[in-house]
């Protein structure tokens, strides 16, 4: 797992803001409940799906960020 980007970066850094803009409705929904320390098994729970899809998308959404920051 990579380094926690501490919530007051996210709020002043633009890249980062408009990287998560761009998000889909179901990335935002992972990101945030991660944010607020869910596991990979919580957040599948909740959103009715396999933690595989989770840690897949997960991935995916550590990918954009990154790529929008130029990382």
């Amino acid at each position: 797992m990579g380094t926690a980007i501490p919530i007051e970066d996210i709020i002043s850094n633009p890249k980062l803001q408009l990287a998560i803009k761009k998000l889909s409705k179901d990335e935002k929904k992972i990101l945030a409940l991660s944010i607020e320390n869910y596991s990979t098994i919580e957040i599948a729970k909740k959103m009715k799906l396999s933690e595989k899809t989770i840690r897949n998308k997960k991935s995916i959404i550590r990918t954009k960020i990154k790529e929008m920051l130029g990382e």
